[in-house]
């Protein structure tokens, strides 16, 4: 008996070992990447996308991404938070198709 309470003390220790090393890499994670969506404007090779306050960023893509799609892309901030201008597009991801009305109010 007392060895399944010394077993069970010791899987308890490492479950909150492993999960309080696990929020330390979500954080760190977290900390050097972000999000931004936009609308793709042109692709002839590069793809340019322009975010919602109208700064565009150019990116090789994979595929050829429509003209008036949205994109979500995942930056890398390479460890420099003050420095915007040496981010890393890490990858993209399609999330809608803008219509070619504009209906602004």
């Amino acid at each position: 008996m007392k060895n399944l309470e010394r077993t069970i003390i010791i899987l308890k220790s490492v479950f909150v070992t492993m999960l309080v090393i696990g929020l330390l890499f979500f954080v760190a994670y977290n900390e050097t990447h972000y999000s931004k969506t936009g609308t793709v404007t042109q692709c002839d090779g590069i793809s340019t996308f322009k975010d919602h306050h109208g700064n565009q960023y150019d990116f090789y893509a994979d595929e050829i991404i429509p003209i008036n799609a949205n994109v979500q892309v995942k930056f890398y901030t390479n460890n420099t938070l003050d420095n915007i201008k040496d981010d890393e597009l890490i990858d993209y991801k399609i999330i809608g198709y803008v219509d070619e009305v504009n209906l602004s109010f």
